[in-house]
């Protein structure tokens, strides 16, 4: 534990355990028993995301780039009721477990830390202390309690047997202390198995997957997972395994907290 900060809670995505898929996903394949039910915690229906890069390098292959490619596809995912583009495909889905508040998803400001990360997989009170470190660092600025702060890591660390999560913590900026959903994601390039390879190739713009493409494809599912249950102030939406929303749509094991402790 890091002093000063509180964890409320985190949930995991772990690896896939099967073979990479060249077929769609169906029913029979999906995670979970029965439907996501609502357990009176908190949600983020609307949400500013706030991108953190943590190293001093990260890859690029061409014209594609580690950095730009993750910042671009969470800029194409903003929508608003009110300002627009619509919320619709999976920005839309969502709004059926808000409700009936309005479905709001903004990019915020983008961070970079040129520091080592950490080696060894790091706690949801280290990732929380990053967020509170990164934001501190910036004139003005002090945590958004509607804000997901989402720390990429240019390294894959040893004991990391998951391909990232979310979770929420209470930390303190400029005298304010306030509860923050977070999100980890390690560089899963040469993590076989938090490759995108493993979606059906439905669920795949082409066959060659890059780091980039599978680093997207988790932060979708935590993305959609925070808004859905943000974990800051109690559990929301998940079904009698214990799966979120991403969950369902994933070819992988349960997700249960007690596999991994990183509290």
């Amino acid at each position: 534990q890091i002093p000063g900060i509180k964890v409320n809670g985190v949930r995991v995505f772990e690896q896939y355990s099967a073979k990479p898929q060249n077929s769609a996903l169906t029913k029979a394949t999906y995670a979970g028993t029965g439907n996501l039910t609502f357990h009176n915690g908190s949600m983020l229906p609307t949400v500013k995301l706030y991108p953190i890069f943590w190293g001093a390098s990260f890859p690029s292959s061409g014209t594609r780039t580690y950095k730009g490619d993750v910042t671009s596809f969470l800029s194409n995912i903003q929508c608003s009721a009110s300002t627009g583009p619509t919320c619709s495909g999976l920005n839309g889905l969502i709004a059926q477990y808000m409700r009936g508040a309005s479905v709001n998803i903004q990019l915020g400001a983008t961070y970079t830390d040129t520091s080592n990360p950490p080696t060894s997989a790091p706690s949801t009170s280290t990732i929380v202390a990053e967020a509170q470190k990164v934001v501190s660092a910036t004139s003005g600025a002090t945590l958004d309690p509607t804000g997901l702060y989402i720390v990429f890591t240019n390294n894959f660390p040893s004991r990391a047997g998951y391909c990232g999560y979310h979770g929420a913590g209470s930390a303190t900026v400029r005298g304010s202390t306030k509860s923050i959903a977070v999100a980890y994601l390690p560089n899963p390039a040469t993590t076989s198995g938090c490759s995108a390879a493993y979606l059906g190739s439905t669920y795949r713009q082409n066959s060659n997957v890059s780091g980039v493409d599978s680093v997207i494809n988790i932060t979708s599912h935590e993305i959609y997972e925070a808004m859905t249950d943000s974990i800051q102030s109690g559990n929301a939406w998940y079904d009698a395994s214990g799966n979120e929303i991403g969950d369902r749509s994933e070819e992988h094991t349960s997700e249960l907290q007690s596999r991994v402790d990183i509290s």
